[in-house]
């Protein structure tokens, strides 16, 4: 009946448990409400795993040899130690069962099948025994704290759980895996998120981010990582359960600044790391211990002087570092020896006298190449010796003398000169010379004694022997000269030729004369041969500040005196005159020494007053001490105040008052009570605070004790209870565990257990040695390898047979590892068939970014890293030269017809690159571009010693600007991407090196160039080294405009632009060619040069590339991390502009600082700037003259608003487009400021509306000496708002919106209807320019001017690419924008778009030309009819040769006087004009005949090159001649510069004399309006339009006359040849 008995006991137990087990349910469903562990499907769990537990458990057999009874869940059980009790170890549950839950160590359940909810039915192993089915937590520890997967990993009914990462602030908590939502209970779903470890999985995570302490959490205080970051740094710390519910906050501290504390207060792994390094490796820093303070302590070692001057550098005992001095001596004389501290020696040849050693050569210096050089000696002037006689040679070996080294001298026959003037026929003999016959008529004065005649006055003969033959003179010394000094208008004297002897002669008495040569006297006359003066003249004015006097010269004067006098102040003494006037004197000083009085003079009775009124009652000093306060004054007196205290209250300080510095407050050492603590003793002052002694000793040396004081008596106490349940080893054994005190003493703990866990071995423990297991072979086990089945118990382990994996994938590796089969991803881009691939183990199709380069890709490397030479799927790259490799543009010779190639770079130019140099040494070439041996007409961009250095050649010499910086080289750093601009603007040269200005200077010769000449990229063609580069290059960019003014951000990517001639990416690593990314496509060859992968100009490790969003300010003006066109950003670059919001203004300095030569009597300006109003109602002037000389502005009139100019005193000039709110316009003015100037308006480069000033041909002085430029706004009124400099003037009617590309150019800019630029450039026309998004802010000027300009007020904002609030209108969205000369959409490619460079009209190529030679040239008549306003001829030219003599004439019309029939004669000469060619290809062009002023005549004409021409008049008194599309001379002063009826003449020009010139003539043209205002690429033919008057393409062919294709008009061309395929783009 036992059996029976114990069976129905365990079904009693089971009932109460069924009530256990289910409140663990319920507890598991409430956290999944607050901790996210419990609530489950409810679905009953298959048993598959088997899980060790705690030993111990018994085998669950009954008495009496019963079979093993599995007890279903269902049943109920009760505490203690039944299933759902609580536990500490197995020993405590009826089932030596104790499982780890949420709630706790709880006593398991056993199962059948099915469990709770939030639980599922496992087997778990027991040491020795069968596995038992239990039911077990189904999620495991999910939302514990962790900080390993391994805490995780062991809970039961674990799948796959790891410590889970939700985010570095919160922390990382268990997360059980998962396939789906599905998987995870209620509040949480399943995501692919980082383990602690750094594996991505799938778990079960929080959905609201939390996870609150369970109590099994708080009870083992689980706690997770967790950090806090600021800007500074981030700091670790923890999170720890110290109680159900939410868990406690992370423990890391705030980053902030290091001090010298001895903490790493910003959490960078350094303890005050960059507080004390001084930089210097002499020293050994580190902060003073317990201070704030820096201790540099000199150490011993090797370093570096940063001079290559000196070797074996080391550290001196002061903390310096010196080396020994490098000897620079090469022995040369012809070289200045140095030291470079950046290169080392340096040998620098000069031209300095030297020795040759060569007798026959004279001045030897150095060449300036380190030889000595002499120069051959003129024979016949060194070595003469004076004697015709010999023959005078020189032997450059002979010793000579010291004054004639090398000279010899051999005696010659013939005639000589004896040095007598009287001898005839001398001759040599013997080396010497012998005298001739005597041709003298005297050779003594006595021999002209016969030949006096008779007259004593004129001087008697001698023998003159100044020259042969002599002959008898007058001498001079004889001749009597009468004294004249005291003659007057009175009496004269005079000589007697019969005595020798001279008299005065009077005049008669009474003739007016001047006694005194005074006009302060009057009526003088002659009496006895004397001049009498007459009467004084009277000067008195009767000021007594003036002393009256008069000038014999001029009159009466007065001049001022420095006299006493009186100016009616009693309270002034000493009053003396100055100036005129009467000045005051010393004042009378009325102080009374009292601050509590006001102390005057009267001045009527010149008495002192002390009033003490006004400061009654004030403020005062009474003593000179701070120690008393509350000084006032009474009755003119300062009485003191009351003592001030200075007690502290403090013990530990001596109280004092200082008269100067106030309260004192010394520290004492007296005894005090510093902690109200009996177990403290001598407490005493220190440093100024009560300071506690030491503490007295209670340690009883009891481990189970706690000791401690009586802070009140001072008596020590030991309490036993405190530490009861603390560890402790009782009895020496390692059989027990769990020690711990109990009142007072250590008592034993419970025997070990030494359950390895492990099923295949038998445990046991022995007391000296611990636990011991003995293997139990052959016993069915599960060994725990997810790879193998029917596991059997062998040496103590447990093995089974292999699992056969597969899962079908073509995109995975199947095999088998811990958790079972697992299947690896096969390598991203291997074929899965279907012409699909691989990626991350899955067959797709391709992407940007899968490591596979598929079509439409020009590389893809597998990762999204930056600067890896493959950024989205496009190559980047640079060149890569060794210094001997090199790329060339070779083939940079004329086109069809001798046409100047685009790479012909004359005029205007940028070359621009990224360069970074291995070494500094010596002379490397970064661009060139010459003929192959020879270096004139070149120029070259170089880096000389680091120093980047532009250099010019011309026939008529070399011209060097190296960068400098504050006066001194600059130099760019080695193995550092540097970047380099050189920018040309007519004469101007400037040098920017990483954007900022390096200085420059002013071409003295004519930038000229072959235009046959080649272009090269890392070597120069000129000489035989060829200055290699050696490093690395980048964006090389060429163009014929000047692209910068000011200081710049030079992007990683050059952008192309109008001018843009060629532009290298070297984006393609690994080609041999180049591609130009430019208009013209002059590819690259590389010679030996090679294409490498690009790191971003060496930015790799910030990985800041355009679109990251981390700015770098060296590359990127901007980077917002966004693709937003037209949001301010484009390609990382600034394009903003001013928004003045009716408030902004900016003014300049007076125009005569900055564009004098745009206001002025005979000055012509042109004003523009892009504008976006954003209201229209009224008057607002856009740019304006602070004195309202002009104003650009729109206004609003009864018929809309409109743009308009103001010119003073003239009503405004209105256009034609109606303004409306947030449209942006491009606005243009040409302002005339001579009489009859032309003023004209045009809006989007439409003229609109035109006018002649009419004018006065004088501006008023204050129009000139006060005018500054006003940006947004203008002036208040006319005069109103003079200003002087940086004085603020009345500004008025401002912007309400915005304003861009702001420009004041010399001269008229625009004549003809224009695309305007979106960006405007800094030309040689340039006075002023604002982009407004520069590196400098606001207000700089971009125009290389440096104009003075101050931000009144004002921001920037996007530009919106100048397109309407509506729109963005960039570039490719295929809408022509107002600044794109086309917008063919997509066709425009990715950046750097094109749409003002590709999209230009293609017009045929005129191939017809017509060959003329004098003396026949062509005559066309009436072709010049055209009234006053501005015109335009031109037409193509090619020379076969330049004229010599005399200069020769293009095109031409007659002057007066011309050929008969001309019908000429009658015109003014003032109505002539020419284009023509002086000898060596100078201009001789005019403009307006006599009257015109040119500026000084360039050397621009060539010869066999086809050239483009085009004369203009601009409709005022200016004018300009183009050649090849560039400006290259002005004309002022010029008057009516137009014709009547005069012939047009070809290959001539007839003045009175001809001026023939050979040529070829392909097309003609003349336009009633001026075309050109900024660079352009010529056309190579016309085409008619409605501005041109008549146009000759010469396309007859034969015959010898040309007929105009407007009007008709005829061109005779006699004796011509004619060509069909040499035109210009031909051939």
């Amino acid at each position: 009946m036992k059996p029976q008995a114990n069976h129905s006991a365990s079904a009693r137990r089971s009932r109460v448990a069924l009530a256990a087990l289910a409140a663990l349910a319920a507890l598991a469903v409430a956290l999944s409400a607050t901790t996210g562990c419990g609530e489950g499907s409810g679905a009953a769990s298959t048993p598959t795993d088997t899980i060790a537990v705690d030993a111990g458990l018994d085998a669950g057999t009954t008495t009496g040899g019963d079979t093993t009874t599995v007890t279903d869940a269902t049943t109920a059980t009760e505490c203690p130690g039944g299933s759902g009790c609580p536990c500490v170890e197995s020993a405590d549950c009826d089932n030596n069962l104790c499982i780890a839950t949420p709630a706790g160590k709880q006593c398991g359940t056993k199962c059948i099948e099915s469990c709770p909810d939030g639980f599922s039915c496992q087997i778990i192993s027991r040491g020795g025994a069968d596995g038992l089915q239990v039911c077990v937590p189904r999620w495991g520890f999910l939302c514990a704290p962790c900080k390993t997967d391994s805490q995780c990993e062991t809970a039961l009914g674990s799948h796959g759980s790891r410590c889970i990462v939700y985010d570095k602030t919160a922390g990382s908590f268990c997360g059980a895996g998962c396939e789906g939502d599905a998987d995870c209970p209620t509040g949480f779903g399943c995501e692919q998120r980082a383990t602690i470890a750094g594996e991505s999985r799938k778990a079960c995570v929080r959905k609201d981010g939390s996870c609150p302490c369970s109590p099994r959490a708080v009870s083992e205080a689980l706690s997770t990582v967790c950090q806090a970051t600021t800007a500074l740094g981030t700091c670790p710390g923890t999170r720890t359960c110290e109680a159900v519910g939410p868990i406690g906050a992370c423990s890391a501290p705030p980053a902030v600044n290091e001090v010298c504390d001895g903490v790493d207060n910003d959490c960078n792994g350094s303890t005050d790391d960059g507080l004390c390094d001084d930089k210097n490796p002499c020293t050994s820093d580190g902060c003073v211990k317990g201070g704030s303070e820096c201790k540099h302590t000199p150490a011993a070692g090797a370093c570096d002087d940063s001079s290559a001057c000196t070797g074996d550098d080391s550290c001196d005992d002061k903390g310096g570092c010196a080396g020994k001095t490098l000897i620079c001596d090469d022995k040369n004389p012809c070289t200045e020896d140095s030291c470079a501290a950046a290169t080392g020696c340096v040998y620098t040849p000069h031209n300095k006298p030297c020795a040759d050693g060569n007798a026959c050569t004279t001045n030897d210096l150095c060449d300036g190449k380190g030889a000595c050089v002499g120069l051959a000696i003129n024979v016949s002037a060194t070595c003469d010796d004076n004697n015709v006689c010999t023959a005078d040679t020189c032997d450059s070996k002979a010793a000579g003398t010291a004054s004639d080294a090398g000279c010899i001298h051999d005696a010659t026959a013939g005639t000589c000169e004896d040095g007598n003037p009287c001898t005839n026929g001398d001759a040599c003999t013997s080396g010497s010379c012998v005298p001739g016959k005597n041709v003298c008529a005297c050779n003594k004065d006595a021999d002209c004694s016969g030949k006096e005649d008779g007259n004593l006055c004129n001087g008697t003969l001698y023998c003159n022997q100044t020259k042969a033959p002599f002959v008898c003179d007058v001498d001079p010394k004889t001749l009597v000269t009468c004294d004249t000094s005291g003659d007057n208008a009175c009496s004269t004297t005079t000589c007697a030729s019969k005595t020798g002897t001279c008299g005065a002669t009077s005049e008669p008495n009474g003739k007016s004369c001047d006694a005194d040569g005074s006009v302060c006297t009057s009526g003088d006359v002659c009496a006895a041969g004397v001049c009498k003066a007459g009467k004084s003249v009277n000067c008195d004015d009767k000021n007594p500040c003036t002393d009256d006097s008069c000038d014999p010269a001029k009159g009466c004067k007065s001049s001022f005196n420095v006299a006493s006098c009186e100016d009616g102040n009693a309270c002034t003494v000493g009053d003396t005159c100055a100036a005129g006037g009467c000045v005051a004197g010393k004042k009378t000083l009325c102080d009374d020494n009292s601050g509590c009085t006001k102390d005057f003079c009267d001045t009527q009775s010149g008495k002192c007053v002390y009033d003490a009124k006004p400061y009654e009652g004030d403020s005062c000093d009474a003593d000179g001490s701070v120690c008393t306060k509350g000084d006032q004054c009474g009755s003119g007196v300062c009485k003191k105040g009351a003592a001030l205290v200075c007690d502290d209250k403090n013990p530990c300080t001596t109280d004092s008052c200082d008269a100067k510095t106030g309260c004192k407050h010394l520290n004492n050492s007296s005894a005090c009570d510093a902690d109200s603590d009996a177990c403290t003793v001598n407490d005493g002052c220190k440093n100024g605070a009560c300071s506690a002694g030491p503490k007295q000793d209670c340690d009883d040396g009891k481990v189970c004790t706690v000791d401690a004081c009586d802070p009140k008596t001072g008596a020590c106490s030991h309490d036993s209870t405190k530490l009861n349940g603390t560890a402790c080893d009782a009895d020496g054994s390692k059989c027990t565990v769990g020690d711990a005190c109990a009142t007072g003493l250590c008592q034993a703990g419970k025997s070990l257990d030494c359950d390895d866990g492990k099923f295949c071995t038998a445990d046991s423990c022995n007391k000296a040695t611990g636990c011991e297991q003995v293997p139990q072979d052959g016993k069915t086990c599960t060994d725990g390898d997810d790879c193998t089945t029917g596991d059997v118990c062998k040496g103590g382990g447990c093995g089974g047979k292999a699992l056969v994996c597969s899962d079908g994938n073509p995109c995975t590796t199947d095999t088998c590892g811990k958790g079972g089969c697992a299947f690896a991803k096969v390598k991203d881009g291997t074929s899965c068939g279907g012409g699909k691939y691989c990626v991350v183990g899955t067959c797709v199709t391709p992407s940007c970014g899968d490591g596979f380069v598929a079509q439409g890709e020009l590389c893809d490397d597998g990762n999204g890293a930056a600067c890896d030479g493959c950024e989205a799927c496009v190559p980047h790259g640079n060149l890569v030269l060794d210094g001997k490799g090199w790329a060339e543009v070779a083939a940079a010779t004329p086109t069809k017809g001798g046409l100047s190639a685009p790479l012909h770079l004359t005029g205007d130019l940028t070359v621009e690159a990224w360069i970074r140099p291995d070494t500094l040494a010596g002379e490397q070439t970064v661009v060139a571009k010459a003929h192959k041996g020879q270096s004139t007409t070149s120029f070259a961009l170089l880096l000389s010693g680091g120093q980047p250095l532009f250099m010019h050649s011309s026939p008529f010499g070399t011209e060097y600007f190296p960068a400098k910086v504050g006066g001194k080289a600059k130099i760019v750093p080695a193995k550092t991407w540097s970047h380099l601009s050189i920018v040309i603007a007519g004469a101007a040269v400037r040098i920017f090196v990483n954007g900022q200005a390096a200085g420059g200077g002013t071409l003295y010769t004519a930038r000229l160039e072959a235009p046959t000449a080649g272009l090269t990229i890392g070597k120069r063609w000129w000489d035989a080294g060829g200055s290699p580069f050696i490093g690395r290059l980048d964006e090389v960019h060429v163009a014929r405009v000047p692209l910068h003014g000011g200081d710049f951000i030079p992007g990683r990517t050059a952008r192309t632009d109008r001018g843009t001639v060629a532009l290298w990416h070297f984006d393609a690593p690994g080609a041999a060619v180049a591609t130009d990314a430019g208009t013209y496509g002059f590819d690259l060859t590389l010679k030996g040069a090679s294409v490498g992968k690009d790191d971003c100009l060496g930015r790799a490790v910030t990985a800041a590339v355009c679109g990251d969003g981390k700015l770098d300010a060296a590359i990127e003006g901007c980077d917002d991390a966004g693709d937003v066109a037209c949001d301010g950003c484009e390609g990382c670059q600034k394009e903003e502009s001013f928004n003045v919001n009716a408030t902004g203004a900016m003014q300049t300095e007076g125009f005569p600082s900055w564009a004098g030569d745009t206001v002025c009597a005979d000055c012509t300006m042109t004003v523009e700037a892009w504008v976006r109003p954003d209201k229209t109602d009224g008057t607002f002037e856009m740019i304006g003259a602070s004195c309202g000389i002009f104003s650009l502005m729109y206004s609003q009139t009864p018929s809309g608003t409109f743009f308009g100019l103001v010119r003073f005193p003239l009503p405004p000039l209105f256009g034609k487009t109606v303004v409306k709110p947030g449209t942006w316009y491009h606005v243009a003015a040409v302002i005339g400021f001579a009489k009859d100037g032309a003023l004209r308006l045009y809006v989007n480069g439409k003229l609109e509306a035109s006018a002649s000033a009419q004018l006065p041909a004088e501006l008023p002085g204050w129009q000139v000496s006060k005018e500054v430029l006003l940006i947004g706004g203008g002036s208040k009124g006319t005069g109103q708002g003079c200003v002087f400099k940086q004085e603020q003037p009345l500004i008025a009617n401002r912007v309400p919106g915005r304003l861009d590309e702001v420009r004041v150019s010399h001269g008229p800019r625009y004549g003809d209807d224009f695309t305007p630029r979106r960006r405007l450039l800094p030309d040689a026309m340039t006075r002023g320019l604002w982009h407004f998004d520069g590196p400098k802010g606001l207000g700089a000027d971009d125009s290389g001017q440096n104009v003075p300009t101050t931000v009144l007020q004002g921001t920037s904002v996007a530009d919106q690419c100048f397109g309407d609030l509506a729109s963005t209108a960039s570039c490719g969205d295929g809408q022509q924008a107002r600044w794109e000369s086309c917008d063919n959409g997509s066709a425009n490619g990715p950046y750097p778009k094109k749409c003002d460079v590709l999209c230009t009209q293609t017009v045929a190529p005129d191939c017809t030309s017509v060959s003329h030679a004098p003396p026949s040239p062509g005559v066309g008549k009436n072709t010049a009819v055209y009234g006053s306003s501005a015109w335009t001829v031109e037409g193509w030219v090619r020379l076969p040769a330049l004229p010599f003599g005399s200069y020769g004439a293009v095109l031409s019309v007659d002057e007066p006087s011309s050929i008969a029939g001309a019908g000429c004669g009658s015109m003014p000469i003032a109505q002539a004009w020419r284009v023509a060619v002086a000898p060596g290809g100078v201009d001789a062009s005019r403009l307006g005949g006599a009257t015109q002023k040119e500026n000084t005549a360039p050397l621009v004409w060539r010869k066999a090159v086809w050239q483009h021409f085009a004369l203009q008049y601009h409709g005022d008194t200016t004018g300009t001649l183009w050649l090849d599309g560039r400006l290259v001379r002005s004309f002022t002063g010029v008057k009516n510069a137009w014709s009547a009826s005069c012939a047009l003449r070809v290959g001539d020009h007839f003045n009175g004399t001809a001026h023939p010139l050979a040529a070829s003539v392909a097309a003609l043209r003349w336009s009633k309006v001026m075309r050109y205002g900024e660079p352009f690429i010529p056309p190579t033919s016309f085409e008619p339009d409605a501005n041109a008057v008549w146009q000759f393409d010469l396309s007859e062919g034969s015959g010898a006359l040309a007929t105009d294709l407007i009007k008709g008009f005829k061109l005779a061309l006699p004796g011509v040849t004619w060509s069909k395929s040499a035109g210009p783009g031909c051939g």
